[in-house]
């Protein structure tokens, strides 16, 4: 079931994967969600994967979309609160956005 399969990812996002002002790191452990140091130096946030996340997490609110399925209503329900999330602001510097940052 599809539905069971994409609650089962957004739930490992939100209870599971190291988040750093709501975005997630370039790499992290599937098994534990730790995060995987991109360097040395950096060990944080990534705005690139987390973008290609949010854009997922967006395409599957709308498209599961049945009234009445609880797992449907708790992938949405999971999917706006973790795009909701993210600190977009926090990686802004005037007209600059990080790309990455560590803790």
């Amino acid at each position: 079931d599809a539905a069971a399969r994409i609650l089962k990812i957004v739930a490992f996002l939100e209870d599971n994967a190291d988040r750093f002002h709501g975005a997630w790191p370039h790499w992290f452990r599937c098994d534990t969600g730790a995060t995987i140091p991109f360097s040395s130096t950096d060990d944080g946030a990534d705005l690139v994967e987390t973008s290609f996340v949010v854009q997922g997490l967006l395409v599957v609110r709308q498209y599961f979309d049945a009234p009445d399925d609880p797992t449907e209503l708790a992938i949405r329900e999971r999917s706006t609160r973790l795009w909701e999330e993210v600190e977009w602001s926090f990686f802004q510097n005037g007209d600059c956005i990080y790309w990455h940052w560590s803790p």
